[in-house]
């Protein structure tokens, strides 16, 4: 998959992903294996810079995009409304072909979503829960959200913005639940890292 190489300190290089090759590193984290094989799931990651959507039916990853549409790129007024109406073709598109689904949440914003639900771990979320969850949200500053609800401030100044597109993403696609299963990119990476040395181990043998 493309990516871009960065040199920064000595002997330190940094490949940046593009948004094809980040999905497929959520991915990596095969959440599938903990869901309903009969049922039909969207995986949504919601980031700084993009927001990744991944069809799962029946376990199995059909579709997946990749849209610049983020957290940082909001806060920069960098959100094209086209990119934005691109992404909710693609929801409704989805979702009106492979019929009634459950969401999947992941990525930060989600997972501190779901910690101020105080849902019990492995419940999903609904869509009233998460509405007032955003509600709540937005009647406080981010300085009160930093202070009263002690999240990180480069949490609380993204967090309304995704929380608004996850809802958005709920509603194009008709999808009432959404299952948290509170992993991202960073846990994808470890198990492709640990695959691949599990590979590598394995020819060395």
């Amino acid at each position: 998959m493309p990516c871009a190489r960065r040199q920064t300190a000595p002997g330190i290089a940094i490949d940046i992903i593009d948004g094809a090759r980040e999905a497929e590193v959520i991915y990596a984290n095969h959440v599938e294996h903990r869901l309903d094989p009969r049922r039909n799931y969207l995986y949504i990651d919601v980031g700084g810079g993009s927001t990744e959507v991944t069809l799962i039916v029946k376990g199995r990853m059909v579709e997946t995009e990749s849209f610049p549409v983020g957290g940082v790129r909001a806060l920069q007024g960098k959100v094209d409304p086209k990119v934005t109406a691109e992404l909710r073709v693609w929801v409704e598109a989805q979702c009106k072909k492979h019929g009634n689904m459950v969401a999947i949440g992941s990525g930060g914003n989600i997972n501190t979503i779901y910690k101020l639900a105080r849902i019990k771990e492995g419940k999903p979320i609904d869509i009233e829960r998460m509405r007032a969850i955003r509600a709540m949200l937005r009647k406080y500053s981010l300085e009160e959200r930093i202070v009263t609800l002690n999240l990180r401030p480069d949490r609380a100044d993204v967090i309304v913005f995704a929380a608004e597109l996850y809802l958005s993403v709920m509603k194009w696609g008709g999808i009432r639940k959404m299952v948290v299963p509170e992993v991202g990119l960073a846990d994808g990476i470890v198990h492709l890292l640990y695959n691949r040395h599990r590979r590598s181990r394995a020819k060395s043998a």
